[in-house]
C-alpha cells in the first residue's frame, strides 16, 4: 500500500497539479505527502512540502519543505502498558516534555536543512491528576528552552488543552499549531474555524485516508483562512492508496480561486 500511496506522488497527476502548488507556495501555502525517509526523493518530486516519519536522509530535496517528527518517550505524561521496559510500565514520565531530552534525542540528529520539527503529545487521560493549566506551563518552559535555530509545531490530542491560553503560548514562542484528525478531537473542519490557529505563525494540516469531501472543505477553509491571516500552512496527507490524496488535492486546486473570500460558505453564513 505505501507503494502505491507515494508512487501517486510521482506520477502523471501529482506532475500535472506541480504548477498549482509551486504558485500557492508564493503565498506560503504548501502540500505534500507524509511519507518514509526512504521514499522522500520520490514523494517530493512534485510536492511543496513533505513530512518525513523517521530518520531523515542527509540530503532533502531543496525545492520542497521538509518537516521532521520528533518521537520518543518523552511525549507520554505517563509510560504506556505496551513500553518496552516492563519496570516502567504505567509509571508516570519525569521526561515529559523535557527539552533537554527532546533536543539530545531528536534534534541534534537532524541534518540543517530541516526547518520544522513536529512535537506529537501523547492524550493524557481525564483521570490523571494533569491539568489544562499544568500542561500549557509545561509547553511554554519546553519551547522557551528547545534551540532556536528551528520552528516547532504542536500536536496535542486532548480537546481541553486547546484554549485561547495555549494559542497565546504557540504565538509567544513562534511555534505552529498541528489541526489533525483524531478521536478525541473535533472534527477537522471545526478545528481550523478556531479564531487562535491563525492569530499564531500558523498551522500544519495534517490529513488521515478517506476524508472526501468534508476533507476537502477543511483544506479550502484553512487554505482562505491562512492566505487571509498572512499565515503559514503546510498541507500534508498520509498513505493513502490510489491516489487517494491526489484527488482530494485535484479537488482542492479546482475550487481555489484568486477570491478565496467568495469561496468560503462560512464566511457567507456569517454575513
Amino acid at each position: 500500500m505505501a507503494n502505491r500511496a507515494h508512487t501517486a506522488w510521482n506520477g502523471e497527476r501529482a506532475a500535472a497539479l506541480a504548477p498549482h502548488l509551486c504558485a500557492w507556495a508564493r503565498h506560503r501555502v504548501f502540500f505534500g505527502p507524509v511519507c518514509p525517509p526512504r521514499r522522500l526523493a520520490e514523494a517530493a518530486a512534485h510536492a511543496t512540502a513533505a513530512l518525513v516519519e523517521g530518520p531523515v536522509p542527509e540530503e532533502t530535496p531543496p525545492h520542497c519543505r521538509v518537516i521532521a517528527q520528533a518521537a520518543g518517550d518523552w511525549s507520554s505524561y505517563r509510560f504506556p502498558h505496551g513500553h518496552r521496559d516492563p519496570m516502567r510500565r504505567g509509571m508516570l514520565n519525569p521526561g515529559f516534555l523535557h527539552a533537554e531530552t527532546i533536543a539530545r534525542g531528536c534534534l541534534e540528529e537532524l541534518p540543517a536543512s530541516v526547518q520544522t520539527v513536529v512535537l506529537p503529545v501523547a492524550r493524557v487521560y481525564p483521570t490523571e491528576a494533569y491539568s489544562a493549566a499544568d500542561f500549557l506551563e509545561q509547553l511554554a518552559r519546553t519551547l522557551g528552552e528547545l534551540p532556536r535555530d528551528r520552528r516547532y509545531a504542536v500536536q496535542v490530542r486532548n480537546p481541553g488543552f486547546l484554549l485561547p491560553a495555549y494559542y497565546a503560548c504557540l504565538r509567544e514562542q513562534g511555534a505552529l499549531h498541528v489541526l489533525h484528525e483524531a478521536p478525541e478531537l473535533p472534527p477537522l473542519i471545526e478545528q481550523v474555524l478556531q479564531p487562535g490557529v491563525w492569530e499564531g505563525k500558523g498551522a500544519l494540516l495534517c490529513l488521515a485516508p478517506g476524508g472526501g469531501g468534508e476533507t476537502a472543505l477543511a483544506v479550502l477553509e484553512a487554505v482562505r483562512r491562512s492566505v487571509e491571516a498572512g499565515r503559514e500552512l503546510a498541507v500534508l496527507f498520509g498513505e493513502e492508496a490510489d491516489g487517494e490524496g491526489i484527488g482530494v488535492l485535484e479537488t482542492v486546486m479546482g475550487m481555489l480561486d484568486p477570491d478565496l473570500a467568495r469561496l468560503s460558505p462560512f464566511k457567507q453564513r456569517a454575513a
